[in-house]
């Protein structure tokens, strides 16, 4: 007794013929749907894509090695979920096309496909949001092919009311100047609801998958080379709103009309060591989108540590409600506390570390607050957060005993702004750094000469 033969075949979907396109239509499941029409008084079935489950074909196209996994992950592992990890799973294959799939003989089916009322017309989907079986599902991620095909537009909505459309057809259809075709994808989250216009022509090819979120229990710190944003991702997905809105901001006059210090908390983990150097080129998510959205405009944004935190409170008596910033990790251990007996002089330790006096949003109405000259206002457009916290932990003399003190600095990214018609003039926190040292080197011209 022979065994049944099995059958293979595979597609080219980067360069696949019409024909070939019209045989995965027709080895795919027809879908269709019921549409309330007529003031709604008659439901009638219209054709949707064409269906694959994942055990039926097998794609070449692996997500995880591609940029797509780093792009949903920075861009939705913000704050407190950047340690959990992301985990994704084949679904289904679709095919949206103007012809329908004859490979159903039975009765009910041959009734079915004769009460559709979408003939000749284009497959499409109706407005849905996704289903979330799994308390650890995000949502999906489509991927569209690049196949000839004119329709097919996505409608995007979400619950806030905000709406957009992608049409990926111009892109991936044309291979650009390199003659490498491209594919499109879309990441739908829970709360946001889809729909696929008719399709007018050709084939419209997807692969969808679901996407989940894992806890990662390792509570690892994540290497600055995983975290490494590829320079060829050209624009971040939220980078042109973002540029926009910031760039009417500085049209306004009445906006910071003297100029002033912007800071931004991050909203990622990152590795930090003494240099923030790799640092920059690992921003990931809305960290990466408002940097290179500042730089664009022209500007320099640095990463800095924002000293402003303390255990106890009166360690930072000397500060009078400022906080301090500098360009390194700093090690507050290395310092001759036990020359002061009397209190903790913070203020004299900044300045011989060339750190830079801020002010503190939360403490200028207090009593105690007293400017220092050359200090500054610091406007957060987004909070301090602690997801890249140093400590730096310190002994100090007292009359009896010896007591611990902590300082705690928080990683941010720091720009300056001009007054209004004069916004790039500000100077550059960049700077400071280098003014510091050409005063060092004074300092000791000055006593070489004397000596």
């Amino acid at each position: 007794m022979r065994a049944p033969l099995t059958y293979y075949r595979h597609i080219n979907l980067a360069n696949a013929t019409f024909d070939e396109l019209e045989q995965l239509t027709q080895a795919c499941e027809p879908t269709y749907f019921d549409v309330i029409k007529k003031a709604k008084t008659k439901k009638v079935k219209m054709n949707g894509p064409g269906k694959m489950d994942s055990g039926s074909f097998s794609p070449l196209l692996v997500p995880v090695q591609t940029n797509l996994m780093k792009i949903i992950r920075d861009y939705h592992f913000e704050g407190d979920k950047s340690r959990q990890t992301l985990k994704i799973e084949l679904r289904e294959l679709n095919v949206y096309s103007t012809h329908f799939h004859s490979s159903l003989s039975t009765f009910e089916a041959q009734q079915t496909l004769r009460s559709l009322t979408h003939v000749g017309k284009g497959s499409f989907s109706k407005l849905r949001a996704e289903a979330l079986p799994n308390k650890n599902m995000l949502g999906s991620l489509v991927i569209i092919f690049p196949t000839p095909h004119e329709g097919g537009v996505m409608s995007l909505k979400s619950r806030a009311g905000h709406k957009r459309s992608f049409d990926p057809s111009p892109e991936t259809s044309e291979p650009d100047i390199t003659h490498i075709p491209s594919i499109g994808y879309v990441v739908l989250f829970k709360d946001v609801e889809h729909e696929v216009a008719p399709i007018t022509s050709g084939h419209r090819v997807t692969l969808t998958y679901g996407l989940y979120a894992e806890d990662d229990a390792s509570d690892r710190p994540i290497p600055t080379e995983e975290q490494q944003v590829s320079e060829s991702i050209s624009l971040l997905a939220n980078q042109p709103a973002f540029h926009d809105a910031f760039a009417a901001l500085l049209e306004n006059r009445e906006f910071l009309a003297e100029g002033g210090m912007l800071a931004f908390g991050l909203m990622h983990n990152y590795s930090i060591r003494n240099d923030f150097n790799p640092v920059y080129g690992a921003l990931k998510g809305s960290d990466a989108a408002v940097y290179r959205t500042l730089r664009a405009l022209g500007f320099d944004p640095v990463l800095r540590m924002y000293y402003h935190e303390w255990e106890p409170d009166s360690v930072s008596k000397t500060l009078y409600g400022h906080a301090a910033v500098f360009d390194k990790v700093v090690d507050f251990s290395d310092w001759r506390w036990q020359e002061q007996p009397e209190y903790i002089d913070v203020a004299e330790f900044v300045t011989w570390t060339h750190g830079r006096f801020v002010r503190r949003d939360d403490l200028q109405e207090d009593e105690e607050f007293d400017p220092f000259e050359g200090d500054e206002e610091v406007v957060w457009v987004t909070p301090v957060t602690t997801f890249n916290r140093k400590e730096s932990v310190f002994s100090s003399p007292n009359e009896r005993f010896t007591l611990t003190n902590v300082a705690y600095g928080d990683l941010c990214l720091f720009v300056g702004i001009g007054k209004a018609g004069e916004r790039l003039s500000y100077p550059k926190v960049a700077q400071y750094a280098s003014e510091d040292d050409e005063d060092d080197d004074e300092e000791e011209e000055s006593q070489g000469s004397e000596d």
